[in-house]
């Protein structure tokens, strides 16, 4: 059977056929994407925007520099245009999330303890969907496979297994 996505948004349609939804995530039909809309602190604030707050700091960017709404493609914007090299914004984001690693939200949480899902994609630049595989499906050993696109380095590919 060939894959099949569904895109669930807020609010829901009453005609949403969720027993579907259900049996195709039980086949292995689905492959959830999770995107920055999830990585939210515990008190409510998006981890993201806070983040950026930390990036621009480092970076020695004036807040009034910065444009609305400030997150952090905003920052590496600013930063870029400003004459700072690509390497020196990833290392510092890099740096930041090392040092001070935000606890896993509830929603990955929540997401990582459904192990009919066997794979997922994550278009955020953080390691918390990693960090809640391993704490949901494995004692919090890092166990979870992590593969990453890098524009230099040679990209690994899935083993299948």
């Amino acid at each position: 059977m060939a894959p099949v996505s569904a895109i669930v948004s807020t609010p829901v349609s009453r005609s949403f056929d969720w027993d579907e939804l259900v049996q195709l995530i039980l086949e292995g039909q689905v492959i959830p994407i999770v995107g920055a809309a999830v990585l939210v602190a515990a008190d409510g604030q998006p981890l993201p925007e806070q983040w950026a707050r930390r990036l621009a700091e480092a970076l020695d960017l004036e807040p009034a520099a910065l444009p609305e709404p400030g997150g952090l493609n905003e920052v590496a914007i600013t930063y870029l245009r400003t004459g700072g090299r690509r390497n020196r914004l990833y290392a510092r984001l890099k740096e930041l999330l090392e040092q001070a690693p935000p606890a896993v939200p509830a929603p990955l949480a929540q997401l990582a303890a459904i192990r009919d899902f066997k794979l997922y994609v994550s278009t955020t630049c953080d390691g918390l969907l990693v960090a809640a595989l391993n704490q949901a499906r494995f004692g919090g050993v890092a166990r979870a496979q992590s593969l990453a696109y890098s524009l230099n380095v040679k990209v690994e590919d899935l083993s299948g297994t």
